[in-house]
C-alpha cells in the first residue's frame, strides 16, 4: 500500500464517520433510538429476556434450557452495571453491561487466554472493567452478515445518505449503548476496558477510532471472539483528534464537562 492509498483510506473512514453524525444517525433528543442505565426491575428483566433470545433461541450459545424462566442470568450480573437502547415506543432493542472487578473476577478470564505480558500488565489494576453480554434484537440484524450485534458495517455512511433507517439502525443501536457506558466510565473513573469480541464489531468499532487492542489469540468463547483491552484516556484523545461530533455526543447529557473541553481542543488543533 502506498503511502496516497494509505492516506485516502484514512480521509474515507474519518469521512464516513463524520457523516454517520451528521446524518442524524446518532442525532440528539430527536434520535429514534436513546440509551439509558438500567435500574428499574422490569428494565432489567427485559433485558434479561431479550440476552435470553439472542443467546439461547436464536444464536444456540447457552442451552435454553437451562433459563426456564426465559431470563439469561449469570453470577456477574449482581455486580454489574446494564444498559440498554430504546426506540420511540421504549421497545427495548440492544443491551450491554460493565462487569467490574479484577482480572480473575471478570467473564473474559474464564474463557480467553491472554498473551503473558498482558497477564502480568492486567493482573496489578484493580479497577479493570469488562463490557458484557452485547445484544441486539433479531428485527434489527437484517443481514446474515450483521451477526449478533446487528452493525451495518462499511456501508452504513452511504446508506445514512439515502436515509435509509433500517440499514443502519444496528449500528446506531449499538452507538446508543456505548454512549450510555462511555457516560459511566467517566462517572466511575473508569479507565482500563477489556471486551471480548467478533472481530467485525472491532473493526466497525475501528471506523469511529476507538483504539481497541488485542491482548489474546481468537477463541471460541460463544462464538469466535478476540480479547480486547481499550484505554478510555486514548479514547478521548482519538475522538477529539479524529470525530469531535462523536465525542460531542458522547459527553451530551452527561454530568461530566470535561471530555467537551478536550473536543473543543481537537477542533481548534
Amino acid at each position: 500500500m502506498t503511502a496516497v492509498t494509505m492516506a485516502a483510506d484514512v480521509a474515507a473512514i474519518r469521512n464516513e464517520g463524520s457523516t454517520f453524525v451528521r446524518s442524524g444517525a446518532i442525532g440528539h433528543g430527536d434520535s429514534f433510538f436513546h440509551g439509558r442505565r438500567l435500574d428499574a426491575v422490569d428494565d432489567l428483566r427485559r433485558s434479561f429476556q431479550l440476552r435470553h433470545r439472542v443467546y439461547c433461541e436464536e444464536r444456540g450459545f447457552l442451552v435454553a434450557e437451562d433459563y426456564p424462566e426465559g431470563l439469561e442470568i449469570d453470577d456477574f450480573d449482581e455486580h454489574s452495571l446494564h444498559f440498554g437502547s430504546f426506540d420511540r415506543d421504549d421497545e427495548l432493542v440492544g443491551t450491554v453491561r460493565l462487569v467490574r472487578g479484577r482480572l480473575n473476577r471478570l467473564p473474559l478470564h474464564e474463557h480467553c487466554p491472554l498473551y503473558p505480558e498482558e497477564m502480568k500488565n492486567l493482573g496489578s489494576i484493580t479497577n479493570l472493567t469488562e463490557i458484557s453480554r452485547l445484544a441486539v434484537g433479531r428485527s434489527y440484524r437484517r443481514r446474515a452478515a450483521d451477526g449478533r450485534f446487528g452493525l451495518a458495517g462499511a456501508d452504513s455512511a452511504v446508506t445514512a445518505e439515502r436515509g435509509d433507517r433500517s440499514r443502519r439502525s444496528g449500528n446506531t443501536i449499538v452507538l446508543t449503548l456505548y454512549r450510555a457506558i462511555y457516560q459511566a466510565f467517566k462517572q466511575h473513573r473508569i479507565r482500563h476496558v477489556l471486551a471480548a469480541m467478533e472481530p467485525s464489531l472491532r473493526r466497525v468499532l475501528a471506523r469511529y477510532h476507538f483504539p481497541f487492542l488485542a491482548i489474546g489469540p481468537a477463541v471460541d468463547y460463544y462464538g469466535p471472539v478476540v480479547p480486547y483491552y481499550l484505554d478510555v484516556d486514548l479514547l478521548d484523545r482519538n475522538l477529539a483528534k479524529n470525530l469531535p461530533e462523536l465525542l460531542r455526543y458522547f459527553n451530551d447529557g452527561s454530568d461530566r464537562r470535561d471530555n467537551a473541553a478536550v473536543a473543543d481542543e481537537g477542533l481548534a488543533a
